[in-house]
């Protein structure tokens, strides 16, 4: 059975799936927070001694909305299909 999201929660189940899945193959992995943010979630590489942002994409239909880009070389996108 395939549930739909409701929009207001899709976002932030796509940002626990991706932190959830980071910390099943041991990679610390911390929400962030708010509005005005642009790190979904923030991760320390221990082996390269730095963090990098990730910022997640979530859909249950047929189009990507929202997507602007990478903001630094330390930033990835993780797209996350619900449907």
């Amino acid at each position: 059975m395939n549930t739909a999201i409701d929009k207001s929660l899709l976002g932030i189940a796509g940002e626990y799936h991706v932190a959830a899945e980071l910390l099943k193959r041991n990679i610390y992995a911390q929400l962030t927070f708010g509005k005005q943010k642009k790190s979904d979630i923030l991760v320390f590489l221990e082996k390269k001694d730095k963090f990098l942002n990730i910022e997640v994409k979530s859909k249950q239909g047929l189009s990507w909305l929202n997507c602007r880009g990478i903001n630094s070389e330390n930033s990835i996108i993780v797209f996350v299909d619900f449907q």
